[in-house]
């Protein structure tokens, strides 16, 4: 039965036929709905890259690393999608990984949520990422020119186009 006076908002109230020491209740009797998590006494919403599909007292489960969800609350780990920087495996690559999302490769970058691995974006001509164990690339402005004395340019927010131009000191000094 959903209560929101007696019990508290997004908690319910087991059945009669439930026993006092069911692991799934807490000290006031009550369990939280699917979406939300158990902490400080209080049922509240899952946030971001997290889930709750069972109705208990549990905390909310994170998605795998390099996931997040759309919305707060999800239901289900079907609501995981990848985060900036990662892309989603494919079904036979999840199932032997273990996990369901990996960063994008060297020399590609991912600006948006929810791409396939094939989504990800590649650096420019003439630039390259830093190693993945840097950092996560989550930007074209996270590609860096190879050659030197050039420097990366032309990104703005309506032409994501960057380019390897040459560094307008290095030319006064040419």
């Amino acid at each position: 039965m959903l209560c929101h006076s007696a019990c508290g908002h997004n908690k319910t109230t087991p059945s009669t036929a439930t026993v006092t020491a069911d692991p799934n209740l807490n000290a006031g009797g009550y369990i939280c709905q699917t979406g939300y998590g158990f902490g400080n006494d209080a049922c509240s919403a899952c946030a971001l890259g997290t889930y709750k599909d069972v109705e208990n007292v549990q905390e909310c489960t994170n998605c795998d690393v390099g996931g997040t969800t759309e919305l707060i609350k999800p239901t289900s780990e079907e609501a995981c999608i990848s985060d900036l920087g990662y892309y989603t495996l494919d079904a036979t690559a999840s199932a032997t990984s273990g996990v369901d999302f990996a960063e994008c490769p060297q020399d590609t970058y991912a600006s948006e949520t929810n791409l396939l691995e094939l989504e990800c974006y590649d650096c420019p001509i003439g630039s390259t990422t830093q190693t993945l164990t840097t950092r996560t690339v989550t930007s074209v402005n996270d590609c860096i020119c190879t050659e030197t004395g050039y420097v990366a340019g032309g990104a703005t927010a309506i032409n994501i186009k960057l380019s390897c131009e040459k560094c307008p000191v290095c030319q006064q000094h040419a």
